[in-house]
């Protein structure tokens, strides 16, 4: 896609040559701490744009999980394998679940003491308390859309 130099010359941290799927998720693991180790599609030469987001967020649950009720649960992924995973449980109070268009939502709150989110003054969320944390959950076997 033929690209304006006025764009060019404005974005220099940009790349608008062809894209080498190993140097991106090269990229993606550098730039994510190794935390993610490769982009979650293909890149093929049909590919003309890749726009990336990555959100990592260190925190405390305000109510932690007791982790004697951790337990291998089958997890179906994307591609339809399913193999056990740890998974955690806990009791949620009924104000924090609601649901949207045939799906639930799950709100857990993180604590906003400091060393929380990486930085000095812990997981700040609105109003300088601690972050919340929502999981949209559909019916098992759903899939994403």
């Amino acid at each position: 896609v033929p690209v304006a130099d006025a764009y060019r010359e404005a974005l220099p941290d940009v790349r608008f040559d062809a894209m080498d799927p190993a140097a991106a998720d090269a990229w993606v693991r550098e730039a994510t701490d190794g935390l993610i180790g490769q982009l979650p599609l293909e890149i093929t030469d049909g590919t003309l744009l890749a726009l990336v987001n990555v959100l990592a967020l260190k925190a405390r649950w305000e109510r932690p999980f007791d982790a004697s009720r951790t337990r291998d649960l089958p997890f179906t992924d994307a591609a339809g394998a399913t193999r056990p995973v740890p998974t955690m449980a806990k009791d949620v109070p009924l104000a924090d679940v609601w649901a949207v268009d045939g799906t639930y939502v799950v709100e857990l709150r993180c604590t906003g003491e400091p060393g929380g989110a990486g930085g000095p003054g812990g997981a700040e969320g609105p109003g300088g308390g601690g972050a919340r944390v929502r999981f949209v959950l559909g019916e098992p076997g759903a899939g994403a859309g």
